[in-house]
């Protein structure tokens, strides 16, 4: 009895001690600043602070911090995060950008001109820098920041933050709390409307960083009127969980070598006590349990099969009739489910299922005939109104609820509820889609596609197994801004820097073009 005991204690144990996380932040707010102070980041990085103690994190949180401050907390947190699981850094405070270098602002007198921010203030690349010199397995920076430019349009350096490229060596998230080149708003509450967001959600348990985001980027839209839009690039290969995974695999990464010794023993020993324990038990009592068992198994089969003789006897003729037709008619059914399920094929990012592919003229047209002119090229020319109508068909082709109430094109009415394909909303495109580290190997552009577009999946896919998130066409999204609806991802007529994630064009609904397409998604 005592060792059954001690095995079910360490059952309960151990798992948790294997599948504990290191986790580090460092929270920075600065509002006090001499010209332009500001009211909300220390509201903003204590409420933050308190929500990853929650969550297990081991926090170094600064306020009003200097230069020489904010260059000795990195040092320090850099220290702490070296073998760690997932390393936060979090900036509340004035940020702008340089000659394409973002500059997040100490409290500090010294910088007066853009050539006083390489000594005095901590650029994003000194952060990625330091970082890369550790072994921290993820690195998860967002920056509340990009209020205004504090030292004036005459000074030099732009309002705003740029677009981020991160060292590959670096598995990295970047979450900022505006789109590039746009001011975020402070807000009027006790917390900028970004962080307000972020709190809302960020302690959510067993719930990937991804789904977070869009409940956040959704939340942000809604409260600033969509003046603000968040943005996020990242090149990681598996997802972050702030507060608790949903599924783990300790075994493979203790085996792999993702674990460390020690969690290797912790996954490797329960199973050893369990093999003695089993052994522990006699012979003899092991076969007595069998029999009893396999007995009792016999006396009822034997008599199910008796009663099973006689129905058969009875009924076997239209028993086999109906089989014969029942199969007839389910093959039938398999055959034009397997067809439709295989029209559009999807992976999983989030709470969606994505295309893998901008939908083709072969799939708008319903056909699988790889002769067609340009089957495989993805389907322009199309309209937001003719994309929403090929996802009805498309819904109602595969059994599905249709998303789009089309009875009423000036008010199209659409139900996120239901099951069936419609376009993914600007935030949920984004969420799937990333900033590649070299973009020719992930996308058609006006640089190398000879001004002319080009068949699906001949590009890298990136991270999530989507082909031509950038370049290519421009892919309808479900929003947009007052009249118009945005299409987003660039194309094969578009320059390099319009191929990025955050790059988004308005367009009227009734808008055609040989360069604009689609893509369907649908909830998982």
């Amino acid at each position: 009895m005592v060792v059954k005991k001690i095995f079910f204690l360490m059952c309960l144990v151990l798992p948790a001690l294997a599948f504990s996380e290191n986790k580090v932040a460092l929270v920075i707010g600065n509002a006090s600043y001499k010209n332009n102070p500001l009211e909300n980041p220390v509201n903003d990085s204590r409420a933050v602070s308190l929500n990853l103690k929650e969550i297990g994190f081991d926090v170094i949180s600064v306020e009003n911090a200097d230069t020489s401050t904010m260059d000795k907390k990195l040092d320090e947190f850099c220290k702490k995060i070296d073998d760690a699981d997932l390393a936060f850094f979090y900036f509340s405070g004035h940020g702008i950008q340089a000659n394409n270098v973002n500059y997040l602002i100490p409290i500090t007198d010294k910088i007066k001109t853009e050539n006083d921010l390489k000594r005095n203030a901590l650029s994003l690349n000194d952060i990625f820098e330091k970082c890369s010199d550790t072994n921290c397995k993820k690195l998860l920076v967002i920056i509340d920041a990009c209020r205004n430019n504090p030292l004036g349009r005459e000074r030099g350096a732009s309002k705003g933050l740029s677009v981020v490229d991160m060292p590959p060596s670096v598995k990295s998230c970047i979450v900022f709390s505006c789109s590039p080149g746009r001011t975020a708003d402070d807000g009027n509450d006790k917390y900028s409307p970004f962080t307000k967001a972020l709190l809302n959600h960020m302690t959510a348990q067993k719930i990937s960083f991804d789904d977070v985001l869009m409940n956040v980027f959704d939340e942000v839209e809604k409260s600033t009127a969509g003046k603000q839009i968040p943005w996020v690039t990242k090149n990681l290969t598996s997802p972050i969980f702030l507060n608790g995974e949903g599924k783990r695999k300790s075994t493979y990464s203790a085996f792999t070598g993702d674990g460390n010794v020690f969690s290797l023993l912790f996954t490797v020993l329960p199973l050893f006590i369990a093999l003695l324990l089993i052994l522990y038990f006699k012979r003899e009592n092991l076969k007595a349990v069998m029999l009893k068992f396999r007995a009792k198994n016999d006396a009822n089969g034997s008599a199910k099969q008796k009663t099973a003789e006689r129905d058969t006897k009875s009924s076997g003729k239209t028993a086999a009739g109906n089989a014969e037709k029942t199969d007839s008619k389910t093959d039938s059914k398999n055959e034009d489910s397997e067809k439709s399920c295989h029209l559009i094929e999807t992976v999983r990012v989030g709470k969606l299922l994505f295309a893998k592919t901008p939908v083709t003229n072969a799939q708008y047209s319903f056909s699988k005939d790889s002769g067609m002119p340009r089957a495989s090229f993805p389907v322009t020319g199309v309209s937001w109104f003719d994309a929403l109508r090929f996802l009805n068909e498309l819904s109602e082709k595969e059994n599905l609820e249709k998303v789009y109430d089309l009875s009423d094109l000036a008010n199209v009415k659409i139900d996120y509820s239901k099951n069936g394909w419609r376009l993914p909303l600007l935030k949920e495109w984004r969420i799937a889609s990333e900033n590649p580290f070299d973009i020719d190997l992930f996308a058609w552009h006006s640089e190398n596609s000879s001004f002319s577009p080009h068949s699906v999946a001949t590009k890298q896919a990136n991270k999530y197994g989507l082909f031509d998130m950038n370049g290519l066409v421009w892919e309808w999204c479900a929003d947009g801004r007052e009249e118009k609806k945005a299409a987003a991802g660039g194309s094969w007529d578009s320059e390099k820097e319009f191929c990025a994630s955050e790059s988004f064009v308005l367009n009227v609904p009734e808008y055609k073009s040989d360069a604009t397409g689609f893509r369907a998604v649908r909830n998982a």
